[in-house]
């Protein structure tokens, strides 16, 4: 069960379970509800809506209560089909200049958080920094994937940046497996930078706070002549924006911790005490989902 509202300027709201009535229903200033029994009626609703309505105004929530978005609806397998099917329009892709052997591993990364992570998994890797033009990629990936829901198009372009990473790196590498990451922060079909100003960030938490937001991490493995991409997704809840939140909010852009970080927030920092619930894997919103990376390595060999 899903269901979807708009917010408006009214106070009163029309409830629709018969979704054939959008049309009449969305308009500009009214708040509608309608509450759809699978995933198929939830898109429809939702392809209706954004062509009348600003997305911003739509609340898509799923049986539990909890904020999502149309890859969540879609599902993984369908996100990373797309995803492959167009993949080889993106032109930062190219192939490794020799084969590439194991065991070395080589993560393609400078992040102190994500060399931290990949340290549990007790397998030795060396750091390598990935020359790449993120926005370029990321404006790319947009526009090749212009024509699905905001939420592929997100976990589409993070696989792209962690690809890119990956093969940047293994084009310079005479063998090695390389390890791409990199993760988006969303909420209301947006992308959340890192803040330029600690007022900037001051707002994207107060932004955040008292509702639900995307974590996108996109993982790409180049090994043996071949390319492992996949896409990991994790919600989180933040406090409402009380007394206490905002207190707790100060203070911790106060201590400049959230000006590198995408959201302006970090789980594994300070900011933890901001965040009320998540629904997903730690790691995914950390940025590294360690668990699945893990397992991918094992799998190759290590």
């Amino acid at each position: 069960m899903y269901r979807i509202h708009t917010t408006g300027v009214d106070e009163e709201k029309s409830r629709h379970t018969d979704v054939q009535g959008i049309a009449s229903h969305a308009s500009s200033s009214e708040p509608a509800e309608y509450f759809c029994d699978d995933s198929d009626s939830a898109m429809h609703v939702m392809r209706r809506l954004i062509e009348r309505v600003p997305r911003s105004r739509i609340r898509l929530t799923d049986s539990d209560g909890w904020e999502c978005d149309e890859a969540d609806i879609l599902g993984p397998q369908y996100v990373s089909r797309v995803f492959t099917n167009r993949r080889e329009d993106l032109r930062y892709r190219m192939p490794a200049k020799t084969p590439i052997a194991l065991p070395r591993l080589l993560l393609a990364s400078n992040s102190p958080r994500r060399r931290e992570y990949l340290r549990y998994t007790g397998i030795p890797f060396d750091a390598v920094a990935a020359d790449v033009d993120e926005q370029r990629i990321a404006q790319e990936t947009e526009a090749l994937y212009r024509d699905e829901p905001f939420g592929v198009r997100a976990a589409c372009t993070v696989m792209a940046l962690a690809e890119a990473k990956a093969t940047a790196v293994g084009g310079d590498t005479e063998n090695g497996v390389v390890l791409g990451s990199d993760t988006v922060v969303t909420i209301d079909d947006e992308v959340l930078g890192k803040p330029d100003t600690e007022a900037c960030a001051l707002e994207m938490i107060r932004r955040l706070s008292g509702r639900d937001h995307h974590v996108y991490t996109g993982v790409s493995i180049a090994a043996t002549g071949r390319i492992i991409t996949f896409y990991t997704s994790a919600r989180v809840r933040f406090h409402p924006w009380t007394e206490v939140q905002e207190e707790t909010a100060r203070r911790y852009v106060d201590s400049k911790a959230p000006l590198d970080k995408a959201g302006a927030y970090g789980i594994q920092d300070q900011g933890a005490l901001l965040i009320q619930e998540i629904r997903g894997d730690f790691y995914t919103i950390a940025g590294l989902p360690l668990s699945t990376v893990y397992l991918r390595l094992k799998e190759l060999g290590f």
